[in-house]
Parts: structure tokens; sequence; C-alpha cells
């Protein structure tokens, strides 16, 4: 082994590394072999496992790094698969190995760990670089026996592997570069093999955080964090789902941040998705990577002003997007200067506002004038770009209308289908149920990239990654917003401290629960009761240091016979939509606020 100069990176490999452990309870599905396939997903790291493969692929910020994970391990007979976990045994010649693969949830790190029962054959375990995730230079920087640290492909940016628990690590250079794991053994006490990417201060604390691979683990296979909606049926593949698109919410935008360009649209929704799950943070980084002054910056700006209260992008971003952004995106012109408009209310001058409104409005005329159906004439062209087709649906859905925006045509994708059901709950919420639980169901039963996904997983080399990115409308997004904007109806508007609620909740469920429902500051909770006839909607504040008003406005089947507010008789101005009655009352939300509506017989 030729020696190297040390540069300060390897000293920090921790000396113990302890079990990736088999039995945490949480999100996990699953399986014989692995013909779904299967995502194992931080936000900076991501192991993809193709549907009836058994070697991994990796990537690290939106980057392929390793093609393939190579063994003589076995055959894969049984897997569990949670959003950030993939735990696998493999049964060969010497026996059983149980190997566990995890995404650090937020780090750039994975960590690869063997246990065997009995002892196995030491077995080289070989990662397959892909050559373009390396430098052209000299591409090691430092090595000892167990461990390597590579230059990467971008400057400033290094690849770290180690092991620990027995093994040596060696780098092969060549057209097909290879990182060889040589273990002693792998026994019961395990071996574990560590991969990191970043900048130096970012393995530094990457490796130090590697010896905490078993509270990474139960991390990785919760549920997501309080900050954001949580959905309670009662049914777990519905209660599961939820959560497991909030964490392939986080993956899609944590690979964002390594793509050299981004399309608009796609980070948009991922944003867009991300505000509805109530996960601001999340939204913030969609954000980032969007051109500040585009359509869909100034889109997602606004919403974030108008779900959390934090006005600061949409107030950067209103002069740029009214004088200074060349582009514009068909159909979102006028939905960006409404979301910024309605967003800095109380928050900009007067002047800026009505500026922004009466812009709205022009744009709008535009968009109608353009969607008019005229006459063919011979040998004339148009260079002016289409609508997107998601771009009318998004407006009404945002706006308080799916129905308006939804189609009952052939239903040719996913996102057709959960458009259409964002409209269906408005008028036939039962129908609406079907569609969008049955797209749910496909994605956790095995989707695009496996059990849990609804999205395709597209990880592509460095230089594959030149100029391609993904495209349209998120699945995930769009299954998360058409159970908040369609089945619940939520409409936060943070400037004036209020939110309006307009549940539709089909006739056969019983109980429903959502919490962490966002408006500003404040966190509330809707939980829904059926007993015969009556029907009880009560909404709590979990978080609120200043009670928010709440506009509650149910939607419902049959002619109402009585209502009561908090246990008293309440005369309410009901009124009808979609052949359904809504039941509206307005009230601070200070406490427990309880509405009760009596079916008549």
């Amino acid at each position: 082994m030729t020696p190297t100069t040390p540069v300060g990176i390897l000293p920090a490999i921790p000396a113990s590394i302890g079990r990736i452990a088999s039995g945490h309870p949480g999100l996990a599905r699953a399986s014989i072999g692995h013909s779904a396939g299967a995502l194992i997903a931080g936000s900076r790291v991501t192991a993809f496992l193709r549907p009836r493969a058994s070697s991994p692929s990796v990537c690290f910020d939106g980057h392929r790094v390793v093609d393939a994970v190579r063994s003589e391990l076995g055959q894969v007979a049984n897997a569990v698969t949670s959003p950030g976990l993939l735990r696998r045994e493999w049964i060969g010649p010497s026996g059983i190995v149980t190997e566990s693969i995890l995404a650090a949830p937020t780090l750039p790190l994975l960590w690869m760990q063997w246990h065997a029962t009995g002892g196995a054959d030491s077995q080289a375990i070989i990662l397959e670089l892909d050559p373009a995730a390396l430098s052209q230079k000299e591409a090691v920087r430092e090595r000892t026996e167990s461990a390597v640290l590579l230059r990467g492909h971008d400057e400033g940016r290094s690849i770290a592997a180690y092991s620990v628990g027995g093994g040596r690590v060696s780098f092969e250079p060549g057209s097909r570069p290879i990182l060889r794991l040589t273990p002693d053994s792998i026994s019961e006490d395990g071996l574990t093999l560590v991969l990191a990417v970043g900048s130096d201060a970012e393995l530094k604390g990457a490796l130090k955080a590697s010896a905490h691979a078993p509270a990474h683990a139960v991390r990785a296979t919760a549920t997501p964090g309080d900050d954001g909606i949580s959905l309670r049926t009662g049914v777990e593949e519905i209660d599961d789902g939820v959560h497991w698109a909030r964490w392939r919410l986080a993956g899609m935008v944590g690979g964002l941040r390594g793509r050299e360009s981004v399309e608009p649209a796609y980070a948009m929704i991922l944003g867009l998705g991300a505000l509805g799950a109530g996960d601001g943070e999340l939204a913030r980084l969609a954000l980032r990577e969007l051109p500040t002054g585009s359509d869909e910056h100034a889109v997602l700006a606004g919403r974030l002003a108008a779900v959390l209260g934090d006005s600061s992008s949409a107030a950067a971003c209103a002069d740029s997007f009214l004088h200074g952004y060349a582009g514009s995106t068909p159909g979102l012109r006028a939905l960006a200067a409404r979301s910024l408009a309605d967003g800095l209310r109380y928050a900009a001058p007067e002047a800026l506002i009505a500026e922004l409104r009466a812009f709205a409005a022009t744009a709008t005329r535009r968009d109608v004038g353009a969607g008019r159906r005229t006459l063919p004439v011979v040998a004339r062209q148009s260079s002016a770009p289409s609508q997107p087709p998601y771009a009318r649906w998004l407006e009404k859905l945002l706006t308080g209308d799916p129905w308006a925006g939804s189609s009952a045509a052939v239903l040719t994708d996913t996102f057709s289908e959960l458009r259409h059901a964002a409209g269906l709950f408005m008028a036939d919420p039962d129908s609406g149920w079907s569609v969008w639980r049955g797209v749910l169901a496909r994605g956790m039963e095995g989707g695009p990239a496996g059990i849990g996904t609804w999205d395709p997983f597209d990880d592509p080399s460095p230089e594959e990654a030149e100029g391609r990115h993904p495209s349209g409308p998120s699945a995930t997004a769009v299954l998360i917003l058409a159970l908040t904007q369609g089945l619940l109806g939520l409409a936060p508007d943070a400037p004036v401290g209020r939110i309006r609620m307009a549940p539709r909740i089909p006739g056969h469920v019983r109980r429903f629960t959502v919490s962490g429902i966002p408006v500003g500051d404040a966190r509330l909770r809707l939980d829904y009761e059926r007993e015969g006839s009556l029907l009880r909607y009560t909404v709590t504040p979990e978080v609120a240091p200043v009670p928010p008003l709440l506009v509650l406005e149910p939607s419902i089947a049959g002619r109402v016979a009585s209502t009561l507010v908090d246990g008293a008789s309440a005369d309410l101005e009901l009124r009808t939509a979609h052949a359904r009655t809504v039941v509206p009352v307005q009230i601070p939300v200070d406490g427990p606020r309880v509405l009760e509506v009596r079916l008549a017989d």
C-alpha cells in the first residue's frame, strides 16, 4: 500500500459502530426477495434497488457515485423496506447473512452492515464506482488499511469509504474503478462499511456521526417529525402511506441540490407538496432552487407567506417578478401575482399589492385569450409556448375549486388520476377517496421506484446529468395536495390569522383525525366522528401562540336537521354546492371547538 500524506479526514473515523437493529417499530414493508425494488433515501443520499435486482446503486446529492454493489453472499430470501433502511437476508452455502443498508436522514452518509449466523466466508464485497464521480487527477487523497479518501468529480468534494469490525478497504483505478472490501470474516459481531461524500468539513462531521448508526436507524424507520401533517384513520395502509409520501418528498427535494439545472415546475410542485404536508423547511429548500422572480418562485413564495406567515421570500422577489424577470410560464403568471398579493398583505406597501392585483387581472385576460379556439390559418405558426397541462388545475386547486380544474377524461397516468380525485372530493367524496386510495395503495405495494414510491427515480451519473432533470408534476407531491386541498379543503391565510377548512369526508368513514395543520405559527388538529346520523367535527389548537380564526365549512351529503356549536344550538346559514350541503361556522380556535350536525332521517 503506497503511503499518502494525511489530510486530517480519516482520523475522524470512529473505533466502533453499533448494530443497526432489525426490530424497529415504525414504517416498514416486508417482502419475499426483491421483485418490487426499493428506494432507501435521506435528504442527501439514496440507495436505489431496481425491481428484480439484487445490487443497489448509490447517489449523493442527486449524482450517482456507486453503480453497483456486488457480493457472493448468496440469494436474497426476505427483505424489510423502510423509507431510509433496507434489511435483507442472504442465504448462501455458509449460512444466513443479514444485510442492513441505512441512509442518514439529513447527512451525506450511508452505512452497509453485515451480520452472519454461525460465521460466513470472507467473500470480498465490490463497489463499482461511476468513473464520472471521480476527479480526473490522482484519485487517492489519503488511505489506510481500512479506509480510503478519494477526490470527487466536483472541486472541493471527496468520497470517503471505511470499514469497522475487521476488513481491508482498497481502491482499484481504471475505466471501471472499484472499492474492494475484503473482510477478515463476517460474524455475529458484524462488519460495517461506511460511505460519505462532501466537502472536508462535511466529511469530518459525517464520519463522527457515523458512530451513531443505531440512532439514525430509528429516525430512518420512524414517522416524520412533529412539524407536519399526520393522518389517523385506523387503516395502517393509509396512515403509514401519508408518512411514506412525506419521506419521499424530503428525498426528492434533497436531490435537487446537486443538479446544475432544475425544471422550475418540478421544484415548485415539490415545494407546494411540502407546504401541503406542513413542512415549511422543506418548502424553503425547494424555493432556493427556483430563479428569483420566476412565476414558479413567486407562486411558492406567496404560498409560503399565506400558509406559514413567512413573507421574506415573497417580499424579496416581488419587484423582480413585476419588472425584472424575462421569462414566464403560460397559465401561471396570474396565479403567481395573486399568490404574492395574498401573501404580502400587511407586509408590503398598499401600492405594491394593488400593482400585483392589477398585474394578475391583466395576466388572466391574456391566459383566457390564449385559451380560446380560433379557426386554423394556412401556413400560420405560433411561437408562443403552450400552457402546461397542470397550470389551470393547480390554480383552481390552490384557490379552493379543484372540481373546475379536474377532468373526467381517460385517466392516462398517476397525475391525471390524482387531479381527478382532487376534483371528485368536492362533488363525490366516496369516489374521490376510492381513486386517491387506489393510487396510494399502488405506491405502497410497489410503485415506479419500489415499495412506498409514486415517482420514478432518476439516478444519472454526473456526465448523464448534464442538462437532464426530472420534469412535470411530482405524483408524490400531488398525492399530498389532493388530500390537503381536495379532501380537507385547507386554505390557510396567515397574514390575517385565519384558516378555512372545508372537509369532504366520505360517507363510509366513521373516524378521521389529521394533526399538524399549519396556519402561521399555529398548528391545529381536526377530529371527525360519525355516529349514525350525527356528524361531529372538533378543531383543537395543538400550538397556537395567537388563536387563529377558523372558517369551518364541511360539505355533507343529505338534509341537515339541526346544528350545535360547542353544545349550543346554532342557526347557521346553510348553502348548497355540488348537490351537497355546506355547513359554515366562523369561530376563534382558542380551545377545542366542536360543530355537531344532525342529519334528517
